[in-house]
């Protein structure tokens, strides 16, 4: 059961990181905000590391920010 969970969460990622690809070839004015908690271990996986790349070969940048939730 949790491997096809991981294997789901993983799918949705593919498909996140296809979609802000594709939304920024459409239009590379446009901003994209993600959000995980810092020790999310999803930044460390494929897709994320993939679009980081691919946002950086069109010259936009990846920037991170960690934000203290519970202050909020």
């Amino acid at each position: 059961m949790l491997e096809t969970m991981r294997r789901r969460e993983r799918r949705m990622m593919r498909r996140a990181a296809n979609f802000i690809t594709t939304a920024v070839d459409e239009d590379p004015y446009l901003d994209i905000y993600f959000e995980w908690t810092h020790s999310c271990s999803g930044w460390q996986q494929q897709p994320m590391i993939q679009l980081e790349e691919n946002l950086k070969q069109r010259s936009i940048p990846w920037e991170s920010c960690r934000i203290d939730g519970c202050n909020y």
